[in-house]
C-alpha cells in the first residue's frame, strides 16, 4: 500500500468516527431531560401501564422472561420541552451480571422516548447527558441532584433541607470556620443527604460542604443539617484517599 492509499484509509476512518460522534450527539440532543417531578391525572398513562411497558423492554434487553427479581422505581416528570413522561428504572437484583434499565415513556401515548442500560451500578450515559446540558454534576443545584438521585439510583439519599433545618448559606458559613484562614476559596460545592440507620437515634440529615481552592477540592466538611454540629473535616489533598483531619487541630492552626 502506497502513501496515498494509507492517507486515504486514515481519512476515511476519521470521517466514520466523526460521523458517529455527531450522530450520538444529535441523538442525545433530541431526548429531553426531566425538569421536575409532577402530578399525574386520570388522563395520563397509568403507573401500572408504564411499569409494564418498561418491564417488557427489560425482558427484551435482558433476553429473559423473568422479571421477579428487581427493584422498581417509577416517577412521573415534566420534561424540559413541556412534555410529561414516566421514568421507570428497574434495578436487577440478580446475583451475577445484573443489568439495570431505565425507560423514559411519554404520557399519555406510552411511546418509549429512551432506553438506557447499565451493568456498572450507575447510569453513566444518562449522567453524561445531564452534564452536557447542565455542567459538571458537582455544580448542579440541590434540586437537580435530588431529582437525578431519585430517578436513577436505587437509594435516593439526596434531600432538600426544609425550613426547620440548617440552610445552605449557614452551612457554608460553618464549614468555612473549620478550614485554615489563609486558604483562598474560589468555589463551594453543596450536597445534602439523609443517612438512614436501623437505630432511629443514629439517623442523620447531613450537609457535605466541599471547599475548592485554585480549582482543586481541598476540604470536605460534614455537618448536621439539624443543629449545625460539625461531624468531621476531611482533607482531600493528602495522598490518594480522603484523610480525616482532626477538627481541633484545624481550629488551632487558624489561631
Amino acid at each position: 500500500m502506497n502513501l496515498k492509499q494509507v492517507i486515504s484509509v486514515v481519512l476515511m476512518n476519521l470521517l466514520v468516527l466523526l460521523n458517529g460522534c455527531l450522530n450520538a450527539s444529535s441523538y442525545a440532543d433530541t431526548i429531553p431531560l426531566p425538569k421536575e417531578l409532577t402530578a399525574f391525572s386520570t388522563n395520563d398513562l397509568s403507573m401500572n401501564d408504564a411499569i409494564q411497558i418498561a418491564q417488557s423492554e427489560a425482558c427484551e434487553k435482558r433476553n429473559t422472561t423473568d422479571i421477579a427479581d428487581e427493584t422498581i422505581k417509577a416517577n412521573f416528570v415534566l420534561l424540559e420541552n413541556g412534555q410529561k413522561a414516566w421514568v421507570v428504572t428497574l434495578f436487577d437484583d440478580a446475583f451475577q451480571d445484573p443489568t439495570d434499565i431505565s425507560v423514559l415513556i411519554s404520557s399519555p401515548d406510552g411511546v418509549i422516548l429512551d432506553v438506557q442500560t447499565t451493568n456498572i451500578g450507575y447510569f453513566k450515559l444518562i449522567r453524561n447527558r445531564w452534564q452536557e446540558k447542565m455542567g459538571d454534576a458537582d455544580t448542579w443545584n440541590l434540586e437537580m441532584k435530588a431529582l437525578f438521585d431519585r430517578l436513577y439510583t436505587m437509594h435516593a439519599d439526596y434531600v432538600i433541607p426544609d425550613e426547620t433545618m440548617i440552610q445552605q448559606e449557614q452551612a457554608a458559613s460553618i464549614a468555612l470556620q473549620k478550614i485554615p484562614d489563609d486558604l483562598s476559596v474560589d468555589q463551594i460545592l453543596y450536597d445534602s443527604s439523609y443517612h438512614s440507620s436501623a437505630r432511629k437515634e443514629n439517623e442523620q440529615y447531613v450537609w457535605r460542604i466541599t471547599i475548592v481552592s485554585n480549582g482543586i477540592k481541598r476540604f470536605q466538611v460534614n455537618l448536621s443539617a439539624i443543629d449545625g454540629a460539625v461531624l468531621d473535616v476531611i482533607s482531600l489533598c493528602k495522598g490518594l484517599g480522603c484523610i480525616k483531619t482532626n477538627v481541633a487541630e484545624l481550629v488551632l492552626s487558624r489561631s
